[in-house]
């Protein structure tokens, strides 16, 4: 009997992507922030922590820059209901370290993603 085996997916990160053409496509963008969603989790725990007590629910908006290299150029959160708290410096930075698709548009692709929190 011969050896039988599976067929491996190469890595996508060792698969060499080609840019989009043109603009950077809502669901790239989305697949990509929901990929990070653990690191936004993190941050509202980080955030309790620090607060000593639970921030309870809220909605924050993540507005996003996207340069046409895939690298984030700017951010701002909307977050009245966590203002007080450590919890949109940290969705920032974090938001910050994301890399999407690269694209060839030459304008940056502006996007906001919500995030509801649903609390303790």
């Amino acid at each position: 009997m011969g050896e039988v085996r599976r067929a491996v997916d190469q890595p996508a990160s060792a698969v060499a992507q080609e840019p989009w053409k043109g603009e950077l496509p809502d669901p790239e963008v989305i697949r990509v922030i929901r990929s990070n969603l653990g690191s936004i989790k993190a941050c509202y725990t980080i955030a309790e922590k620090a607060n000593g007590q639970e921030l309870g629910a809220g909605k924050a908006i993540v507005n996003l820059e996207i340069e046409g290299t895939g690298l984030v150029s700017r951010v701002q959160i909307d977050a009245p209901a966590f203002a007080a708290s450590k919890l949109p410096e940290c969705m920032s930075a974090r938001a910050r370290a994301w890399t999407f698709p690269k694209f060839t548009d030459k304008v940056a692709k502006k996007f906001a993603y919500p995030f509801v929190f649903v609390g303790g």
